[in-house]
């Protein structure tokens, strides 16, 4: 691989990283103390986080092939199928662990929100959210 390839799979990993972890922040510091199903900014935070990770493993991936001189568009593809499969993984792991405090009581939409935006799920389910945005 080129030094101007690995330049670009740098830039994009980076991208990528910034996006999620802007995403994630930015979902802490708004809605973590109170998840709204029905609000279109939490939809596109949650979507924000989603396409950054799959971004951040692929780039990742995309790396690791490069590096074995992998190269055209299957294998690009098969590193985004990667980050999607990695995300859908941890999106069943927070499904079976039921990331919803065990002081309420949600029905299975609910769940499913938590699960498959598992990013908002993490954050409701430990607690961390931020004093300023639960007015504490």
């Amino acid at each position: 691989m080129t030094s101007t390839g690995t330049t670009w799979t740098a830039l994009r990993g980076l991208a990528a990283l910034a996006l999620t972890a802007t995403a994630f922040l930015l979902l802490r510091q708004r809605y973590s103390c109170m998840i709204p199903t029905g609000s279109i900014a939490f939809f596109l935070l949650c979507a924000l986080f989603l396409l950054g990770f799959v971004g951040l493993v692929s780039e990742v991936a995309w790396a690791f092939a490069t590096r074995a001189g992998i190269s055209g568009l299957r294998p690009r593809i098969a590193t985004v199928a990667m980050g999607f499969a990695v995300y859908a993984t941890l999106g069943g792991l927070a499904w079976m662990l039921n990331p919803v405090p065990s002081d309420q009581e949600h029905d299975a939409p609910y769940r499913a929100t938590l699960s498959i935006f598992w990013s908002a799920g993490f954050l409701q389910e430990t607690g961390a959210f931020s004093d300023h945005a639960c007015g504490y």
